[in-house]
């Protein structure tokens, strides 16, 4: 059985280390762009929501969601979106997207493998791993843009 406990402290140390460089970041920083600062957290979010949709359909039973093909289709239409927010929404948006896993992990201790949301098969554990460098990846993008 999948340790929930330890999944849920790794979601939330990688959230805390990309809020730490987010804290940093200038006003300017946040000005609408495809791999800027806003753009980096729209692809974080969005991905954390597709996430959280997959392992709420496996933990329910349900048939996966219809598996992300086109990544950068589906990066460009998060950019264009989260571009018409403010800095403000963008976080608020981050930081639910990120409630969702979280939610979803807790539910997920029996659950075997599944299918994560660009269509690839896995375990719970390592998905949560996938997603947390992931997100470092993006947070040492951000650092490096601010």
């Amino acid at each position: 059985m999948t340790n929930l406990a330890t999944l849920a402290g790794n979601l939330g140390r990688s959230r805390l280390a990309l809020l730490e460089i987010l804290a940093q970041v200038s006003d300017d920083a946040w000005a609408p762009s495809e791999w800027g600062v806003r753009g980096n957290v729209a692809h974080i979010a969005a991905w954390d929501d597709a996430v959280a949709r997959a392992i709420t359909a496996a933990v329910d039973g349900q048939a996966p969601p219809t598996p992300i093909r086109d990544d950068d289709a589906f990066n460009a239409a998060a950019v264009a979106e989260y571009n018409q927010l403010s800095p403000v929404q963008v976080m608020v948006r981050l930081h639910m997207a990120r409630a969702r896993i979280v939610g979803a992990v807790s539910r997920g201790g029996d659950l075997g493998e599944f299918q994560y949301a660009g269509g690839s098969w896995g375990t719970l554990s390592d998905l949560i791993d996938e997603v947390c460098e992931h997100e470092q990846e993006h947070a040492q993008e951000i650092a490096r843009l601010s």
